[in-house]
């Protein structure tokens, strides 16, 4: 392909003897583009370079290859004193991207320079790692006023990853008594450590029209997160309140109303109760609107289990037929998503037909088979697993029927989704698909997963070893699976 060409003939010039230090800088940061293992080699020769900027670009393109070989020239550049902080600094940053245990020590090591750019990058790493056993060094950090303000912040992101309740009083400190990008991050945060303690203030934030439209975003989200019942009457209420509603227009000339689209996207994590169903139905059937909005209101309707809901969605999709055929529309993909939502079953058989069309859109079978997991009926296993198994298909249409497996979850799915993933990890093939697959066996939390995640994570790709390893925190609750590997 063109990208190999490209790459070989890239990797030819780090072998001359040019000595132009902005060509070569450019050439490593071309090769981290395209980020070929195969490049990998070359660019840590560079490491050597004499060159401050090729150095610096080199360290910061490693990460990108996701190859473990790399990590100990990686700690060896951020444990040394002698070398600029700024290119300390990337190597605390592409470590973070590998997310590989050997570089945690290192890192938390760093944090005492009181260089903040070091600081800052190695707390984010952590934070990827999800480093347990860098809390407490996280937390005197953000708890120092005197520390950089953007580090305090890295802080609070890495904090809400690692997942750890330690951080709670902190985060929550954080949340009532500052304001700006730190208050923000601590909504998430609270969001990622499903701190029910704050679930009122986190509505009264949703409620306020007067509060900044991100913090209202992100405190809906992290309702979702933390998918306390409470929410869901708040959050169905902004939905129907016609001061959320505030039309703005998109690109294309679309009208839009962004903040109340970002709060359906929340809402849609509960069951609603039935006094968003008029004005969704509303919202559905008025031709002023465009599509952004009537397919946001149609999501909607979808999380109403009352029986005008039901009803309503089953008489339009009998009345437009025309919209369970693959058109390649965004609303024929809306109504196929919403019909698994609304547990409408009795069209169950229809959106397997659609998801097995081969001579239909990929973006359409898609949704289909994103409907057929919504649905989560274990009669769709076999059609599924087909479609999973079938290496002819899209990757994309392979990791939604992984995924629509996985919200069937029985033992049947499990253990072919181990055999699939032995399988692949055997042939080394299609990343993507083995890192939807390890997640999806992490969810299911069953032992009998463990040899396949044991064998994952011996990869020497950085993504598949963290991955696996994670998996294995969740099921076995072993350090994030890290004591199992033999290190490279």
């Amino acid at each position: 392909g063109g990208t190999a060409a490209t790459s070989d003939i890239l990797l030819e010039f780090l072998k001359s003897d040019s000595d132009d230090e902005w060509v070569r800088w450019a050439v490593v940061d071309a090769l981290g583009a395209i980020h070929s293992k195969k490049a990998v080699d070359s660019v840590v020769k560079e490491l050597e370079n004499e060159s401050y900027i090729v150095r610096k670009k080199a360290v910061a393109t490693l990460g990108n290859y996701k190859s473990r070989q790399t990590v100990e020239q990686l700690i060896e550049i951020l444990n040394d004193s002698s070398e600029s902080k700024s290119i300390r600094a990337r190597a605390a940053a592409s470590l973070g991207k590998l997310r590989d245990e050997r570089a945690v020590d290192h890192l938390i090591k760093v944090l005492d320079t009181g260089i903040a750019e070091i600081q800052l990058h190695a707390v984010n790493a952590l934070g990827s790692i999800k480093a347990a056993n860098a809390v407490s060094l996280i937390l005197a950090l953000l708890d120092n006023l005197l520390t950089d303000q953007l580090v305090r912040e890295a802080c609070v992101n890495a904090l809400g990853s690692i997942g750890d309740k330690r951080a709670e009083p902190v985060i929550s400190k954080i949340f009532r008594s500052e304001s700006g990008d730190i208050f923000k991050g601590a909504i998430k945060a609270l969001g990622s450590l499903k701190t029910i303690e704050a679930i009122p203030e986190l509505i009264g934030i949703v409620e306020d029209l007067d509060a900044d439209s991100g913090a209202r975003k992100f405190a809906a989200t992290a309702l979702a997160s933390i998918g306390d019942d409470r929410a869901a009457e708040a959050l169905a209420k902004r939905l129907i309140d016609q001061f959320e509603y505030k039309i703005d227009l998109d690109v294309d000339g679309l009208k839009r109303n962004y903040t109340w689209e970002s709060l359906v996207l929340s809402a849609k994590s509960f069951e609603l109760p039935n006094l968003i169903d008029q004005k969704m139905i509303d919202r559905i059937e008025d031709p002023w609107e465009d599509y952004p909005v009537q397919n946001a209101a149609i999501v909607a309707l979808s999380r109403s289990k009352s029986k005008t809901a039901t009803d309503y969605l089953m008489s339009y999709l009998e009345s437009r037929p025309m919209l369970l055929e693959n058109d390649n529309s965004v609303r024929h993909q809306a109504v196929v998503r919403a019909i698994g939502e609304s547990g409408q079953i009795q069209f169950k058989d229809k959106l397997v037909e659609l998801m097995k069309d081969k001579s239909g859109v990929l973006d359409d079978r898609r949704a289909a088979i994103q409907g057929v997991g919504a649905l989560a009926d274990s009669s769709t296993f076999q059609d599924l697993i087909d479609i999973l198994n079938d290496e002819t298909n899209a990757i994309e249409l392979r990791q939604d029927a992984a995924t629509a497996l996985g919200k069937i979850g029985n033992d049947q799915v499990v253990s072919s989704l181990i055999g699939e993933l032995d399988k692949l990890q055997t042939a080394n093939k299609k990343k993507a698909l083995r890192l939807n697959i390890i997640r999806i066996l992490a969810d299911a939390k069953s032992e009998k997963a463990v040899i396949v995640l044991e064998k994952a994570l011996e990869d020497p790709d950085s993504d598949v070893h963290f991955t696996a390893a994670d998996a294995l925190f969740q099921i076995a609750g072993d350090g994030y699976g890290y004591s199992r590997i033999n290190t490279l």
